[in-house]
């Protein structure tokens, strides 16, 4: 009787165990790669890009000048289809204008323009279809730019680098908002690292714009 309780009781645990685990794979970046991704250095930043999705799924960056550059930049910015050539070495097939045009969906930025914004060559980086995935617009000017702001001013604050990294997330869900467009996020995951502390923030990818960020903080 001993025995059998006594592995019950093991079988149990384990169970619970590899249950644990399984979620938070699962839930992981890595996890959700089960497409082929492109990885693309982009000076200091970094971005997972899958071409089947039509959308980044991973980008790291460190927050350089969270002050803002001034300066003209007239003829280095705006979204350009054609900068992926430039950082990948041949077409990558990204999203298009059209598909953020006459619809709910920001062009949304993994790395802000304003925390990387040390010259007009820092800013273009920014913007390239490499770099902005489908973000309902209540999020990206609500709870996410907030967040953004908060970067930055961490940045200032500590005399030691912050390092970000967004996942951008797909579940069974996500499908592409028409026949060879792209697929639309589920949600966003933002990961703050700087002296010593992680904050992780997770955002549905929808209009959230009334809601607190404090909501979102999972960790």
């Amino acid at each position: 009787m001993r025995l059998t309780i006594s592995l019950i009781f093991v079988f149990v645990l384990t169970y619970s165990i590899e249950s644990v685990v399984a979620r938070a794979v699962c839930d992981s970046t890595v996890a959700q790669l089960n497409f082929d991704t492109l990885r693309i250095e982009m000076g200091e930043f970094e971005i997972l890009y899958s071409e089947e999705l039509l959308q980044p799924v991973q980008a790291t960056y460190t927050v350089t000048c969270p002050d803002a550059f001034v300066g003209d930049c007239e003829t280095t910015i705006g979204w350009r289809v054609s900068r992926a050539k430039e950082f990948a070495g041949y077409d990558v097939a990204t999203s298009k204008p059209k598909h953020y045009e006459k619809n709910d969906w920001d062009r949304g930025h993994l790395i802000p323009v304003a925390s990387v914004d040390c010259d007009c060559a820092s800013k273009a980086l920014t913007y390239t279809y490499l770099n902005c995935a489908l973000q309902d617009s209540g999020l990206n000017r609500g709870p996410w730019k907030q967040l953004e702001g908060q970067e930055r001013k961490l940045a200032k604050s500590i005399d030691d680098e912050v390092e970000v990294i967004v996942d951008v997330l797909f579940d069974s869900q996500s499908a592409p908002m028409c026949y060879g467009c792209p697929t639309i996020p589920s949600a966003f995951r933002k990961t703050i690292i700087a002296g010593g502390d992680t904050m992780i923030y997770k955002f549905p990818n929808q209009d959230i714009s009334e809601l607190e960020l404090s909501v979102f903080r999972i960790h």
